[in-house]
């Protein structure tokens, strides 16, 4: 539950900056020739939630080409991102680029978490991460079964103990990922 909460972190300090940023022209002037621009128009949606996603991509105009944090495409997967959580929809993950894998598994989490959906688990490539989205859906649904579909031994044995027991150790557990991450491991 903290490494999602980290993602989810990351996700909104990265959408902000990217929505949040400023320009010399408009928001609306700001020229935006991207393939996700084209792909916004032949999407079906309201026209609030278009606008925003359209300010979001907008925004990322501000940001330099590369693979810096700040990138303008790690930007443009950050909006991606955020709509495909909002509308619950998977099918917008897949334009998050490969390159951004933790924003591209942070989308699928996120979706699987709207949804309660842990079929959205199995689209994850890293096995970490895949393993913690099956651990949330499961502890979001109390339901031990789902853990079942975790790869990682201690990992699958943590969620079904902390779903079967609710002991915390799940918690404890997660704790000390964070901490192996931190240490430069994996």
């Amino acid at each position: 539950m903290k490494k999602t909460f980290f993602i989810t972190m990351l996700l909104s300090i990265l959408l902000l900056v990217g929505c949040g940023g400023t320009s010399t022209s408009k928001k609306t002037d700001i020229p935006t020739s991207s393939s996700a621009m084209k792909e916004l128009g032949s999407q079906k949606e309201d026209s609030t939630r278009k606008s925003e996603l359209k300010e979001c991509l907008a925004g990322c105009e501000v940001f330099q080409e590369g693979n810096g944090l700040l990138s303008k495409g790690m930007c443009i997967d950050t909006c991606w991102a955020e709509e495909a959580t909002i509308k619950k929809d998977i099918k917008l993950c897949d334009k998050v680029s490969a390159d951004n894998a933790l924003i591209q598994a942070g989308c699928r989490i996120g979706v699987a978490e709207e949804t309660l959906d842990e079929k959205h688990c199995a689209t994850i490539d890293d096995e970490m991460m895949q393993s913690g989205c099956y651990m949330e859906i499961a502890g979001l649904k109390k339901d031990s079964s789902i853990c079942e579909n975790i790869t990682i031994g201690i990992s699958k044995a943590l969620c079904i103990d902390d779903i079967e027991n609710g002991d915390g150790v799940y918690e404890e557990y997660t704790d000390e990922v964070e901490d192996y991450y931190d240490e430069g491991g994996y």
